[in-house]
């Protein structure tokens, strides 16, 4: 379901708009492998083992009593492995917002998380065992379980990163399962996407990017599955001119976070980016963030009535339009509520236009949850209005809840009896 972490692996795949490598984490349970066509995917026998010799991050959980019943530990492995792939100057507090999507049953935290913050740019003090491949250390320190008193012998893995091959060339694939007739989809264009929409307007389809949605709704089963990730028109993201940003349907949660923290034109701390980055780092988790669509996760909000999205409740909050086509020529913007009762058969959203905070107006957004991180919203919220500062005087507010009606809505009614 894409909670636990236990299955984590590494994905290194190119990056459509800019061309290079991208190293990242993922739940290879929500992970078909017609969806990693033409990646690099390395799990954790490829990072190291006994016989071939242990990765240092393998060594280093081991010697500082991070593992004890063993099953989370190849996915925290892994998770740290991905973290320092994509920043290897990440600093203690990135390596623990890095582990919101692994769960550990037994050890406790606090070895675990010891361990992987020894590998901080900012970490003062390492741990005793800290870089070593034999026993003598940890038997100064701890006391040693049973199978490090005969522990054999391994040389100590290379630490240089690894090679990865990876296809630059999209193409259009299909691939059938045999066993449930399912039919896989991978267009490289609008034009390949449309064309398929109508070949198969009378058969139950599905469009998706990381296919993460399996975790929550396990019980839906379409025909036919379209992977839009290879289209470089729904790839896209960018700043317009006035300031708002804009995101194609397929750009990743993790992807839309760092175009959000990169704004700066001097005004970066009073625009609403700061509030709606820190919110969505509590969308579910680490590795579904980072394959996971922001549009996918609406159209959840869409097709169900019981799924608690913070991303449709952010986008109805600060005021979003969505740019949505039913072919290549013909395109309308909706609001977030008219997109929530349109029927979206035959159509493809194409991208979310995020407009920038005018002068006086503050946004502000809440979520209560079982958890801080990694779990769904009982109720949230994403309240935009223009302030007076020298009256406390209220204008043009948009208060928009989750959790109280089946889909997001606005408050209207609280909104018009707050107005001055």
């Amino acid at each position: 379901e894409g909670g636990c972490g236990a299955c984590t692996v590494n994905i290194c795949s190119q990056d459509l708009t800019t061309g290079l490598v991208q190293s990242y984490s993922a739940n290879s349970c929500l992970r078909p492998v017609c969806s990693v066509d033409g990646m690099s995917i390395t799990t954790i026998e490829g990072v190291g083992s006994q016989r071939s010799g242990f990765h240092p991050i393998q060594q280093r959980i081991a010697d500082n009593n991070g593992t004890q019943c063993g099953y989370c530990t190849p996915g925290m492995v892994m998770s740290m492995y991905s973290l320092l792939e994509e920043n290897p100057n990440a600093t203690q507090q990135d390596i623990e917002d890095g582990f919101d999507g692994n769960i550990c049953r037994c050890t406790g935290y606090q070895p675990i998380l010891s361990s992987m913050k020894s590998f901080a740019s900012d970490a003062k003090d390492k741990p005793p065992c800290s870089g070593k491949s034999d026993a003598t250390c940890c038997s100064k320190h701890f006391y040693p379980d049973i199978e490090e008193l005969c522990k054999p012998k391994a040389e100590k893995c290379a630490t240089k990163k690894k090679k990865h091959t990876i296809s630059t060339q999209a193409k259009l694939i299909k691939s059938v399962n045999a066993e449930t007739g399912v039919t896989w989809w991978s267009p490289t264009s609008l034009p390949d996407l449309f064309s398929l929409l109508q070949q198969n307007s009378g058969n139950s389809v599905k469009l998706v990017v990381g296919n993460t949605s399996v975790g929550v709704f396990k019980t839906q089963s379409p025909s036919i599955l379209i992977d839009i990730h290879n289209i470089p028109d729904l790839k896209t993201a960018s700043f317009t001119q006035t300031g708002g940003a804009i995101f194609g349907a397929a750009v990743t949660l993790t992807d839309m976070i760092s175009l959000l923290t990169s704004y700066d034109n001097g005004s970066y701390s009073t625009s609403s980016y700061p509030t709606l980055v820190k919110h969505i780092k509590r969308v579910a988790n680490h590795q579904v963030r980072n394959v996971a669509s922001w549009a996918g996760n609406i159209m959840m909000v869409h097709d169900n009535d019981d799924f608690p999205s913070d991303i449709c409740t952010l986008l109805l909050g600060v005021g979003a339009t969505l740019s949505i086509a039913s072919s290549g020529s013909l395109q309308v913007n909706v609001s977030i509520s008219d997109f929530l009762t349109m029927e979206m058969t035959g159509k493809v959203i194409l991208s979310v236009n995020i407009p920038v905070l005018q002068d006086g107006e503050v946004f502000r957004t809440y979520k209560v949850a079982y958890r801080h991180q990694n779990s769904h919203a009982y109720v949230n919220a994403a309240l935009r209005a223009t302030v007076t500062p020298s009256t406390g005087l209220i204008a043009n507010p948009t208060f928009a809840y989750g959790g109280i009606f089946v889909k997001a809505a606005r408050m209207t009614a609280t909104e018009n009896s707050i107005v001055g």
